[in-house]
């Protein structure tokens, strides 16, 4: 399947109010109260409201339900009146589609989705008009609208995890990301106090700010003056301090600041600084919440989503590591004004390589100037795949485009010699490049054009001279290899991929040797 097929409707970042739809039991207005007190809104019960209007609810409907979702219709419409608010709606809800469509047109839609079983256990002993033997047949054809919902919030969890969860989902963001932990908003700010404002939404508990020696040396005096005073713990900068050592450290830091259960370990910085503070997040008292807060365009457009945190092993690159999604992820642009050049030009590879599985209208767009449209265009595109696929079983593979060839490079250059994004450039290239000789790219230009592309910004295109014999070996111990062979995400063309097994006998054919 491609992407395209797969990419959910963008939410909008900025929505009036929150609307709660689900089941009957799920908990919505129990979840809505406690939801509007966390954020400071007004709470509206549609069934209280109609209740009061037209008498009690369960007799409306047994009387004529018909003429009950004429009135929800109507009601749905009332509240889409740009009034800031937290809205319970009744179990049968969106059995109208006018009031649903008014609905999600107006509020960010959260689901309270809960097995049937659990719902029938919390109605038990209570008056609810529809539960009897068609209630199977009234969830089933109701669900297809629930899906429908900005977010899911699995309604089976604890009361408190369910409003916590809904808090992080009402948050207004450039799109909601139903990570595996849970709803995940992608925030895109046009200030650094908005991004401290937003900080102290989604994580209004103890914060540990973790960075780097030269984001701390840029951005440091700034960031405290904005966000005021934060426990921070400074890491080195750079891929060589991605160790097991820095690691053990950054752990002790983390547990002398004082880092509880109900912390929040903040990550700013590039990707080294995400891998080091999530798997940091992820391994003390195993585990507490990481939000991400993406410095560099690669990790911006890439690496800040999904969930992959690791330490390099000198046997190789992030084989050591977990996976443990962020809760939220903050984008501010204005953290590039201070990125060295070489570095912009490394996330451009992640760039041309998300373009390259989104699809032509993307890959159309980043052969210009890269804006905020296109960063969240590139997050959108990678967590729709990783939606699909959370932990790489499947088409999440793709997003390791240009990596196979790219990791390899690194290895056998020695980390740090080439960036991450220069390594992946010449990847791209090469990999499609295979794909073409082995018949699997449709379109033998697209090596070319992406080499012009890559090239543009100053960035290899071609794998540079080192060993073979050091090529294949760190290619060897890839995270996707299997018994007998390595699965190589390809391009079939721009907006289409496969993933290919290729026989380690035959490295040498991937990366253009003639001989092993």
């Amino acid at each position: 399947m491609r992407p395209s097929e797969a990419t959910p409707p963008r939410v909008p970042a900025e929505r009036p109010a929150v609307a709660l739809v689900g089941f009957m039991g799920v908990g919505k207005s129990v979840v809505g109260r406690a939801l509007a007190h966390r954020l400071g809104l007004p709470f509206v019960d549609t069934d209280e409201i109609l209740a009061q209007r037209h008498g009690p609810v369960a007799e409306q409907v047994r009387s004529d339900e018909a003429e009950f979702r004429a009135r929800e219709a109507g009601l749905a419409e009332e509240l889409c009146d740009g009034v800031p608010r937290v809205v319970a709606t009744g179990g049968g809800f969106v059995e109208s589609r006018s009031a649903w469509d008014h609905l999600r047109a107006a509020y960010r839609t959260i689901w309270l989705d809960a097995p049937l079983e659990v719902s029938a256990e919390r109605v038990r002993g209570t008056d609810r008009p529809a539960w009897d033997a068609r209630v199977v047949e009234r969830w089933a054809r109701r669900r297809a609208s629930w899906l429908e919902a900005a977010v899911r919030v699995d309604a089976s969890l604890s009361f408190g995890q369910v409003v916590e969860h809904s808090v992080r989902a009402s948050v207004a963001a450039a799109f909601v990301h139903q990570g595996a932990a849970g709803p995940c908003p992608v925030h895109v700010v046009d200030a650094l106090d908005a991004l401290g404002r937003w900080l102290r939404a989604v994580a209004p508990g103890h914060r540990v700010l973790v960075l780097d020696t030269e984001v701390e040396r840029l951005w440091g005096a700034r960031l405290h003056a904005a966000w005021g005073p934060l426990p921070t713990v400074v890491v080195p900068s750079g891929e060589a301090a991605k160790t097991v050592d820095t690691w053990a450290s950054l752990v002790d830091q983390l547990l002398s600041a004082g880092v509880t259960r109900d912390s929040t370990v903040l990550a700013l910085g590039g990707g080294v600084v995400g891998d080091l503070a999530g798997f940091a997040a992820a391994t003390t008292l195993r585990g507490v919440p990481v939000v991400q807060l993406p410095t560099t365009l690669l990790a911006m457009v890439d690496s800040a989503l999904g969930g992959k945190t690791a330490v390099d092993h000198p046997r190789g690159k992030n084989l050591v590591g977990v996976f443990h999604p962020p809760v939220a992820i903050g984008v501010w642009p204005g953290f590039l004004e201070t990125l060295p050049e070489r570095e912009r030009a490394s996330g451009m590879a992640e760039v041309v390589k998300t373009a390259l599985i989104a699809g032509p209208d993307l890959f159309d767009a980043v052969s210009g100037p890269i804006g905020v449209d296109v960063l969240a265009r590139c997050l959108e595109t990678k967590a729709a795949i990783v939606e699909r696929d959370p932990f790489d079983h499947g088409c999440r593979l793709w997003l390791n485009a240009g990596h196979t060839v790219g990791h390899a490079i690194e290895a056998a250059l020695g980390f740090g010699t080439w960036t991450h994004g220069e390594a992946v450039a010449a990847g791209l290239v090469a990999e499609a490049s295979f794909a073409v000789r082995s018949g699997v790219c449709r379109d033998p230009s697209l090596p070319e054009e992406l080499a012009r592309r890559l090239g543009a910004h100053g960035l290899p295109v071609s794998i540079p001279e080192v060993a073979s014999e050091l090529l294949f070996a760190a290619a060897a111990l890839d995270k996707k290899g299997r018994a007998d062979t390595i699965r190589v995400p390809l391009p079939v063309t721009v907006g289409e991929m496969t993933v290919v097994d290729v026989p380690r006998s035959k490295l040498h054919e991937l990366f253009g040797r003639s001989t092993r």
